[in-house]
């Protein structure tokens, strides 16, 4: 099953997935990485890497999975 077609069928239940990769991500959505509490806003992709800031102005360039803020 695609992770579109599971994501669906999750969503007729009432659930979302939490985790996603970075490229999956919209302008604006906010999330966090394994092993950091920083709160990141996802802006863009530049190639492989998103670009995130953090509300202190931090810069992160990842590449991997991430759990989404609400």
């Amino acid at each position: 099953m695609s992770v579109q077609a599971s994501d669906a069928l999750m969503q007729v239940f009432g659930f979302e997935r939490v985790t996603k990769m970075v490229y999956e991500l919209k302008h604006g959505e906010r999330f966090t990485v394994e092993g950091c509490d920083t709160v990141w806003t996802f802006r863009s992709m530049d190639g492989a890497y998103c670009f995130a800031k953090s509300s202190t102005g931090q810069i992160l360039n990842w590449s991997g999975p991430v759990t989404i803020v609400k």
